[in-house]
């Protein structure tokens, strides 16, 4: 899958394939502000089939046409050392603004200083570093997305990360605001993380390993307050290169521990509730094949989730998309028919003679026929 490559930084975590974030790169941003955009349209047919019809889950018919991926980059340089970037999304709604008073329409609003060839510092909203390889490609190429990490708190906050490059490796640390409800709740703790992005016999290997503490914002109710706990995400996983082939196998976890919350009732009493522990793991694989003449990308990926709560099985996903997408001229447009499947069985949990989870499955099918373009 292909990053908006527009120009590159040094110590700036973009590479030409990533979207997010990635290894260092070795061109300069502009003194000028660059422009460039990643969209993806796509007429849908989705059609979703429940073994068992319940409050909410019925059979359903959908077709529409539908703007899946448009974001707007600027980029610039300050300085020779400096760089800065900003990123607009027109998917995002401009209400849901955090701690940060940024609107959730700004993916980013950084600025990234290199202090040498090794070192180098970001600050301002940024993407937290996670999901292995799911979440460091171009939204306009993803074409579903695993259950699991589809459970990390949060994608883009404000924050400060510090980090080197050394012999192709880079290694850094990650600071950000915590994951607040809406402005007024705040955390008291920073979002920790840690990451290494690996470059092995010039890319033909690129691991990618982090670790993730998202501290939950704890509410109180009259004189009771919840327990303070954290959501921890670990990822790891590589991408192999083999041109024409491209190959990424990766998974993690996404654990939040049980804790007890306080609500106040329409009677304006204080309710306890024990939030069970939650947790969800995913096994993803991807494989692309890159002919050049015609230039098409035939692709499949398949994910594999399992989510435990309180340590019971409640949940097994299987997902799968796969497609091709054709480059009439260049890697810049591309017309695209994807494929994709989704056979999540929701398993029956029982406590004692109570049923807490009836069995289910929710089957979904989609067609995907559209255009995207990153330039």
């Amino acid at each position: 899958m292909k990053a908006i490559s527009v120009v590159k930084s040094p110590l700036i975590f973009a590479l030409m394939s990533v979207n997010n974030v990635g290894m260092a790169a070795e061109e300069s941003y502009p003194t000028a502000p660059a422009l460039s955009f990643d969209v993806r349209f796509d007429a849908e047919s989705t059609t979703t089939k429940w073994d068992e019809s319940e409050e909410g889950k019925q059979d359903s018919l959908t077709e529409q046409f539908s703007l899946w991926s448009g974001r707007i980059n600027i980029r610039g340089k300050v300085d020779a050392k400096t760089s800065y970037r900003i990123r607009y999304d027109m998917a995002k709604d401009h209400t849901d603004a955090g701690t940060d008073k940024i609107t959730g329409a700004i993916n980013y609003f950084y600025f990234d200083h290199a202090f040498n060839d090794m070192f180098y510092m970001r600050v301002g909203k940024q993407f937290v570093v996670t999901s292995s390889w799911e979440f460091n490609y171009n939204k306009a190429e993803a074409y579903h997305y695993s259950e699991t990490f589809l459970k990390v708190p949060a994608f883009f906050e404000t924050g400060a990360q510090f980090g080197t490059k050394i012999f192709g490796q880079t290694v850094g640390i990650q600071a950000t605001n915590s994951i607040p409800e809406d402005a007024e709740k705040k955390g008291k703790e920073f979002t920790k993380g840690i990451f290494w992005y690996g470059n092995f016999a010039d890319k033909l290997l690129q691991p990618i390993v982090s670790y993730n503490i998202f501290p939950r914002v704890a509410m109180s109710a009259g004189d009771k307050t919840d327990d303070e706990v954290s959501t921890t995400v670990f990822s790891v996983g590589t991408k192999v290169n083999f041109s024409p082939f491209d190959f990424d196998i990766y998974g993690g976890q996404v654990k939040t521990p049980k804790f007890t919350a306080y609500q106040i009732d329409a009677a304006n009493n204080v309710t306890e509730s024990t939030q069970q522990e939650e947790n969800w793991s995913t096994l993803v694989l991807y494989g692309r094949y890159k002919m050049n003449n015609p230039m098409l990308h035939p692709f499949l990926k398949m994910s594999l989730d399992k989510g435990k709560v309180g340590g019971k099985d409640y949940y097994d996903f299987q997902r799968i998309s796969t497609g091709v997408e054709w480059f009439p001229e260049s890697e810049r447009f591309w017309i695209h028919g994807v494929f994709v499947s989704q056979n999540d069985k929701y398993l029956e949990v029982k406590d004692g003679s109570s049923t807490i989870q009836s069995k289910n499955t929710k089957l979904v099918t989609k067609y995907l026929v559209g255009v995207g373009s990153s330039f």
